[in-house]
């Protein structure tokens, strides 16, 4: 077993509670980085993204339920994405298989 030892850091203890992700509610301007399409274990299907913000803050596991574990549609969740799509000037979304 390691002996682990810290030292105290002025410089540390101000940071804590500080991070490089969103934790506050409001409306951000992001980059999305990421877009996947998952299928829940209970069966439902979202489109599920990570994104950054402008100033280097990030999200992820922001998922927009599509389906329905019954399969079918959201409404909610589906006009979320054409939002988006909407925002980003994307006429259409395909899945790719990786």
């Amino acid at each position: 077993m390691n002996n682990i030892t810290f030292t105290y850091s002025q410089e540390a203890t101000l940071a804590a509670g500080q991070s490089a992700f969103i934790n506050e509610f409001g409306t951000y301007i992001v980059t999305i980085l990421e877009a996947k399409y998952m299928t829940s274990s209970g069966g439902a299907e979202s489109i599920e993204f990570s994104v950054e913000s402008d100033d280097g803050k990030k999200a992820n596991y922001l998922n927009a339920y599509t389906k329905k574990k019954d399969k079918t549609p959201n409404k909610h969740g589906v006009n979320m994405i054409h939002a988006i799509m909407g925002c980003a000037g994307v006429q259409q979304l395909t899945n790719q298989d990786d």
